[in-house]
């Protein structure tokens, strides 16, 4: 299971004699001819950029928001979303009215009906 070491200078000697040819065409061409090179490589990079911020662009897309109870048939969720929003609201309507000092009558009825709401929601909101 030794594996032979193939080291960098010698692989880079063995493949140049692949591409020898190859290798000297383009050293001899881009040594008397730089500004032709160097206007293929601006060339290249503009039509790069061209291509990638048009042709190859994704279009964004819009997904519609995917109701969970169509797509798992077998999950069962009693209340959504609209059930937990409106415990929070309660529960700031219920903190506002015992932040007060001293409550009144009116204010003691409303807490009792928040109170109501909210225990209908938890067992709504409950899992069967």
């Amino acid at each position: 299971m030794n594996k032979p070491k193939i080291y960098l200078a010698a692989a880079r000697t063995g493949f140049a004699m692949f591409f020898f040819r190859a290798i000297s065409f383009l050293k001899s061409h881009s040594e008397s001819h730089p500004k032709v090179f160097f206007s293929a490589m601006v060339l290249t990079m503009a039509f790069s950029a061209l291509v990638s911020f048009t042709v190859l662009r994704q279009p964004p897309s819009a997904k519609p928001m995917i109701n969970m109870a169509e797509t798992a048939p077998g999950l069962k969720l009693p209340a959504g979303p609209a059930a937990l929003l409106e415990v929070v609201a309660l529960q700031a309507e219920l903190k506002t009215f015992l932040d007060k000092k001293t409550p009144d009558a009116q204010d003691s009825s409303r807490m009792e009906e928040i109170l109501d709401r909210i225990q209908q929601l938890h067992s709504k909101l409950k899992r069967p």
